[in-house]
């Protein structure tokens, strides 16, 4: 016999929610992490910028998604761009020299080339002397596809790196064709997000850079006032912990105003246990970490 703790587990398994009170987003899956003290330029390599960790996974890899959610992640983030022959893969940079063993862009490359390529090759946390996961990524390049396929029923938070028009046509045309339970499943993250939202609204989208300034300032300036302006309303803000920090003293007050208008707060950017306990203190809607094996004990 099941006890009543476990029942209620399965039981919320079952429905595809969590107990926690928030969801859990581990950017790019369980991956190589960025040195906290990096401060890479546009240019700038960050697959060297890495810690040294004690695992193998790759971002934006199905096993990198797999391993994140056995961790305990409620939401799968990835990054997409596309190819040359218009198909949609998780990647991160438009320069594949970085972490793969290719050369020139992704956008000029066909999606056949790109799957042999070692998406781990790259990554280096000791400035080029050692290569830990070189040999251990070819073909895990994945096509957006192939990810909503292997995790039908999982959320995913999908950051657009392209965002032009051809990339949004790609897009719209891919989501067309899944079901509607998997797109409801599907929370976008780019400047395309008033086009998406318009074409299928059963899709969460975060508001675009200048929609979260716009809110933002105005809710400072004249939130007391009970204004809340129309940025503010049926979106997600998601703001990185450094400046959530930096608004703690009314970040509650905001929460709740966000919620009166049918919109969500994240919190993002939560690598370390310390950062863990301060953004469950706010009580946000989402907690986003590049390093949930790290978090998840303190976000459990």
């Amino acid at each position: 016999m099941l006890d009543l703790a476990t029942k209620l587990m399965v039981f919320t398994l079952l429905l595809g929610g969590n107990s926690y009170g928030y969801e859990i987003i581990a950017f790019h899956g369980l991956n190589q992490s960025l040195r906290a003290d990096a401060q890479p330029g546009p240019h700038d390599c960050t697959a060297q910028m890495v810690n040294k960790e004690d695992h193998r996974y790759i971002e934006n890899t199905l096993p990198s998604l797999a391993e994140a959610f056995q961790l305990g992640a409620t939401i799968g983030h990835f990054n997409i761009r596309r190819t040359a022959d218009d198909k949609l893969v998780a990647f991160h940079d438009e320069d594949l020299s970085c972490r793969t063993n290719g050369q020139g862009t992704l956008k000029k490359s066909q999606l056949e080339y790109l799957k042999t390529l070692d998406v781990g090759f790259g990554y280096s946390p000791d400035k080029g002397l050692t290569f830990p996961t070189r040999g251990l990524g070819e073909g895990l390049m994945p096509t957006f596809e192939e990810i909503v396929a292997t995790f039908p029923d999982r959320q995913f938070a999908i950051n657009d790196k392209d965002a032009d028009t051809k990339m949004v046509q790609i897009f719209l045309l891919s989501l067309s064709g899944l079901p509607l339970r998997v797109r409801q499943n599907i929370i976008y993250l780019g400047e395309a997000a008033e086009e998406i939202k318009s074409r299928f609204p059963e899709i969460q989208t975060v508001g675009t850079r200048k929609q979260h300034t716009t809110c933002i300032e105005w809710w400072l300036a004249l939130g007391w006032t009970g204004y809340i302006h129309p940025s503010c309303k049926n979106t997600i803000i998601a703001l990185p912990i450094k400046y959530a920090h930096k608004l703690s003293w009314v970040l509650r007050s905001f929460i709740d105003d966000l919620h009166s208008e049918n919109s969500k707060f994240w919190i993002w950017d939560v690598n370390s246990p310390e950062d863990a306990k301060f953004a469950k203190s706010i009580n946000p809607d989402a907690i986003g970490t590049y390093r949930i094996d790290k978090t998840i004990d303190v976000l459990k």
